[in-house]
């Protein structure tokens, strides 16, 4: 009985085995019609149905400058590189493919003369040599010979045997002007986004917004364009940009900032040129630049030295890309007295003939305040007694000590903040973040700010300001009062970029007194400061660091040129010179030059100048002190000769009679009287 039951079983399992090994026929059997006989069929099923997407990459936008010379532009280029996929793949002998790819070289150098031989040749070698060290997830990527190749140079590159090497075609952005208006135009990085300047503050308008096309394959591998809006994006290019710049005038600010910082041995030169009524920059530069199409390249040879040799490579690339005008903080010295001065003209604390008197030094609070005079060499150490006009024109620093000292010290801050020194000046090329807050007075409150220092910010001690700021004061003078702030993009795909806001700050007829005294400083000084045809008003400022050798001096300059009917309002700063150390000489000179070639290429027509006569009525020098024979001998070209036996400041005599004439190249007796 119990064998019965196990023959039973045993024959159960056998039913159940065949059974399984007949399903797993089965199986087997359909598995292969779906790989291999259906295969074709469902790969062609299943790709019918899944959507792919093309994405059309939008075109950055370009900009141009005020004159429709483009500065940033997206081209179509290609790449050559070696690709390392197919370099591995052949079976050749590495001797056979050094032999390949040394043939296709020469053939590339030909079609390409720009690029020598040995310079591609040195890259393939450079590249093997890479190879060697790269992770082995990194050993597929190739690397690149030649970038931004034109597309006709792209399409003779085909014919030649170019086994080893491949061709991408990819959009790029480019500078055709290199390395002008760089620190304003800034640059993209390698995914096409603004990293600097304009292409970094504009990003988002220059970037545009990439297309989007669904499509799907037929059995051939064919994409089919699907339609609908829900399945397809166009491409929406960038913005182009119109900046106020003007190139010309660019170059020549790059090319005299360069120029002069060598001259002058000088640790920074800065230039600024603005439109006179608008208050649009036409030009903006200092002595470095870089090349926008690689910003990495450095060209100025100071500054290779210090990226070798320095440990923090970044902070050297950093200074190299800074904007100074706009970033850089600094003393401006005796400028400011241009609007210390429309403070007390304004308020009526003074006139143009309100008396004042210049011992050389003054105690304010127990600190002195010294008259540039005091300590300077001259053969008198102070003004005397000197008007308003006369102390402005002379930038004496105790006569507006005085002024502003009478005006107090809210109205004075009132000024101030009317001329934009107590915030920051946004021309939206730099983030506001990383824009400098003007420093004065330490940034104490005002209700802390000493007497001391408010003596010392009205002639541009105390204080340090950007030059952008110095701007606002020759625009002040140029626009009647009326100060505009600074812009630098004129339009955006056509639409203009509503205007500026603009505010008074003084007076018309306080301006115009102001400009005439500063066309007085042109004129006294014209052989630095007037340029040839020309009449300019200007004014000098120099400030040191505050150390007791004086050797770090800040010398600027701010011109107004042609002075009756302004064009261009220029400042420059010339920090730390140090083969020559006065302003005029420095400052003024690089001011000149500027204004001169402005006109030149704006083509203004030569203005009424007072010519430099041969023959002068002499003035009246009697009872003059010596600081104002000084003055109206230079400001009428007459050379003086004082004897001071006397011992006195007062000029008792002249050897020739007032309202004679005399040829500018006769000598003036003087004698002062005796010191009582």
């Amino acid at each position: 009985m119990e064998n019965k039951f196990l023959n039973k079983s045993k024959l159960n399992l056998l039913w159940f085995f065949i059974l399984f090994l007949f399903l797993l026929f089965i199986f087997a059997l359909r598995l292969y019609r779906f790989q291999v006989k259906y295969h074709d069929v469902i790969k062609e099923r299943i790709e019918s149905r899944v959507e792919k997407s093309i994405v059309s990459v939008a075109d950055r936008g370009t900009i141009f400058d005020r004159n429709g010379t483009i500065l940033a532009k997206t081209v179509v280029s290609y790449d050559l590189y070696l690709d390392e996929r197919l370099y591995e793949s052949d079976t050749k002998t590495r001797n056979e493919i050094t032999e390949n790819v040394d043939v296709a070289l020469k053939k590339i150098s030909e079609i390409y003369p720009k690029v020598s031989y040995k310079e591609l040749n040195d890259k393939v070698i450079a590249f093997r040599n890479e190879i060697n060290t790269r992770q082995e997830k990194d050993r597929h990527v190739g690397f690149y010979i030649l970038k931004d190749l034109p597309y006709s140079v792209a399409q003779k590159l085909k014919f030649v045997d170019m086994r080893y090497f491949a061709i991408k075609k990819n959009k790029s952005r480019i500078y055709p002007n290199k390395t002008i208006a760089s620190k304003i135009l800034g640059a993209v990085d390698f995914s096409q986004n603004g990293v600097l300047g304009i292409e970094a503050y504009y990003n988002k308008e220059l970037k545009g917004k990439n297309g989007k096309y669904a499509y799907k394959s037929d059995k051939q591998g064919n994409k089919i364009l699907l339609s609908g809006k829900s399945k397809n994006k166009p491409k929406k290019n960038g913005k182009s940009l119109t900046t106020t710049l003007d190139s010309r005038l660019q170059f020549s600010a790059e090319q005299v900032c360069r120029k002069y910082k060598k001259k002058f041995n000088a640790k920074k030169v800065i230039a600024i040129i603005q439109d006179s009524k608008t208050g649009e920059i036409l030009a903006m530069a200092d002595d470095l630049t870089y090349d926008s199409n690689d910003r990495f390249d450095i060209i100025d040879e100071d500054i290779k030295i210090k990226y070798e040799k320095s440990k923090d490579k970044s902070s050297v690339l950093n200074e190299m890309w800074k904007n100074k005008a706009i970033s850089d903080i600094y003393g401006a010295g005796s400028i400011v007295k241009i609007l210390t001065a429309a403070a007390v003209l304004d308020n009526k604390i003074v006139n143009k003939n309100t008396p004042f008197n210049c011992p050389g030094i003054i105690n304010i609070d127990g600190i002195g305040v010294k008259c540039y005079r005091y300590d300077s060499g001259l053969a008198s150490s102070s003004h005397g007694n000197l008007t308003f006009e006369e102390g402005l024109i002379d930038s004496c620093n105790v006569v507006f000590s005085r002024a502003v000292l009478k005006l107090g010290k809210n109205k004075f801050y009132d000024y101030l903040n009317k001329f934009g020194f107590l915030s920051k000046i946004d021309i939206k090329i730099l983030n506001s973040n990383a824009l400098p807050n003007p420093q004065i007075s330490l940034n104490r409150d005002k209700k802390d700010v000493p007497r001391i220092d408010v003596a010392k910010m009205s002639f541009g001690y105390a204080m340090s300001i950007t030059p952008l700021h110095v701007a606002n004061i020759a625009m002040s003078i140029s626009n009647d009062g009326v100060i505009i702030e600074p812009s630098i993009i004129k339009d955006i795909d056509g639409k203009k970029i509503s205007s500026s806001k603009s505010r008074r700050v003084m007076s018309a007829e306080t301006s115009r007194e102001i400009k005439s005294y500063m066309k007085k400083v042109a004129l006294r000084h014209k052989e630095f400061l007037q340029p040839k045809g020309y009449e300019a008003a200007c004014k000098t400022g120099t400030s040191d660091d505050g150390k007791s050798d004086k050797d770090l001096l800040s010398c600027t300059v701010v011109s107004i040129v042609p002075a009756d009917k302004p064009r261009v309002n220029i400042v420059v700063v010339v920090d730390e010179p140090k083969t020559v150390r006065k302003t005029l000489e420095t400052a003024g000179v690089v001011s000149k030059e500027l204004a001169e070639n402005s006109m030149k290429i704006l083509g203004v027509s030569a203005s009424k100048v007072v010519e430099n006569k041969t023959v002068v009525k002499v003035p009246n020098f009697v009872g003059k002190t010596i600081a104002q024979v000084d003055y109206i001998a230079r400001t009428n070209g007459l050379k003086i000769n004082i004897d001071y036996n006397g011992g006195g400041n007062i000029i008792k005599s002249q050897s020739q009679a007032a309202g004679s004439l005399i040829n500018k190249t006769s000598v003036v007796e003087l004698k002062v009287k005796e010191n009582k």
